[in-house]
């Protein structure tokens, strides 16, 4: 124990001996939830419960794929973390992505994206969809070459009960692969199966909003259609900027992005370049 803690507990045993339950029992006890109610009700000092340092355990114990930098359980970095983690807990997260989030500027990001998704999420079902949900997971995103299927490891989600009618009744763990084409976006969700199984392997119709939690890039597309017959889907409406992929004088031919993926259940129409036609620049 420092001198200045020492001095401290000399002074006021009460606070020494919560100081350490603080330390070693409440993140192993609380939930998130409950150490924030704790820390807005107790009459003793804030900087008992406000250490980064008990953040970090708490949210640890009961989360541990969240993050693991320090920084980001320290104030203010804090609040976009634990923004990302009320709404992560009510999302799917892909498999084996350890850590989901890395660093400050990808919390922030994060946070922004699960906020939108999760008011289209609530408007969806407010307006009759039948299934809605948000998958965040990082990518393997490949610069397509033409090839008929996508390389690269895939994303790996466990399939939501919600959405096994959708998917044919399709109980496993799905992969998803991400390309970019000069026109839009690549999808490959499973594996390419013989034509009896893709039969089987969807029975409805859903699309997908595909955004990254990245400041340097842009990825940015809506209603991209979904299969799970392992069949690539193509999405135009969007755009992307991936400089190191489009720089010829680049040797990078693939980045890893965390995204932020939302789900549903809808009528899928191809997508028409309306504003040109305003503009009278078909003429």
């Amino acid at each position: 124990m420092s001198t200045d803690t020492a001095t401290k507990a000399d002074a006021c045993p009460l606070l020494a001996w919560f100081q350490l339950l603080a330390e070693t029992s409440f993140p192993l006890l609380l939930a998130p939830i409950g150490l924030a109610n704790l820390q807005a009700t107790a009459r003793l000092p804030l900087s008992v419960l406000g250490s980064g340092c008990i953040w970090w355990k708490c949210v640890s114990t009961d989360f541990p794929c969240l993050a693991t930098d320090p920084v980001l359980y320290e104030m203010p970095q804090r609040l976009d973390l634990m923004h990302c983690y009320w709404s992560l807990r009510q999302s799917f997260v892909a498999e084996g992505n350890w850590p989901i989030i890395r660093n400050c500027k990808e919390a922030k990001q994060l946070s922004k994206l699960l906020l939108g998704m999760g008011k289209a999420s609530a408007k969806h079902h407010s307006d009759g969809g039948r299934v809605a949900a948000i998958l965040v997971g990082r990518f393997e995103i490949f610069d397509w070459d033409g090839d008929s299927e996508l390389q690269g490891p895939p994303t790996v989600f466990r399939i939501p009960g919600q959405l096994h009618a959708e998917f044919g009744e399709f109980d496993a763990a799905l992969p998803f692969r991400l390309a970019l084409a000069s026109d839009g976006i690549l999808l490959q969700v499973g594996e390419n199966q013989d034509l009896q199984v893709r039969e089987r392997a969807q029975h409805g119709t859903l699309i997908m909003d595909v955004k990254a939690a990245c400041p340097d890039r842009v990825l940015n597309y809506r209603q991209v259609p979904v299969q799970t017959d392992g069949q690539l889907q193509v999405g135009q409406e969007g755009l992307h900027v991936f400089p190191e992929l489009e720089s010829k004088s680049s040797e990078e031919d693939s980045v890893e992005v965390l995204c932020a993926l939302f789900l549903r259940d809808s009528e899928y129409k191809i997508w028409t370049p309306d504003l040109f036609n305003t503009l009278g620049l078909d003429a």
